[in-house]
């Protein structure tokens, strides 16, 4: 009875270590790295963005450019899921657009809003077709 019991002891612990290791990949953070070419669609027409990120882990950095010029950009990436955020000055003040998206491979689809719109775009990776 012993070797039994001991048997579906170590069945357990190696069924929780492969629940918990596929778990934790699932999380694992998807690869947002490099420039990627953002169309973004709202009431006053379609204007394309670059974006051009780094990413260390889940964190991510880099820079926004469009027909407002270049702007920082400081998020994360969490499995598919990338947020950032985009801070500008305007003539008219300070205003923050926040990026949500759902990344797959080399291209994202998601919405960019503040407290007074919101925008859809879609993304592909600068050099995939």
């Amino acid at each position: 009875m012993k070797r039994g019991n001991r048997l579906f002891a170590l069945a357990m612990v190696l069924g929780l270590g492969l629940f918990a290791g596929s778990v934790a990949m699932a999380q694992e953070a998807a690869n947002v790295a490099g420039t990627w070419n953002l169309t973004m669609t709202g009431q006053r027409g379609t204007f394309d963005q670059t974006l051009k990120l780094e990413q260390q882990g889940d964190a991510v950095t880099g820079t926004i450019s469009g027909r407002r010029g270049d702007s920082p950009v400081k998020g994360s990436v969490k499995g598919d899921a990338l947020t950032f955020s985009v801070t500008r000055d305007t003539p008219r003040g300070t205003f923050t657009m926040d990026y949500k998206a759902t990344v797959t491979g080399d291209s994202m689809k998601g919405t960019a809003s503040n407290e007074r719109f919101s925008l859809e775009f879609t993304g592909k990776r600068a050099g995939s077709q």
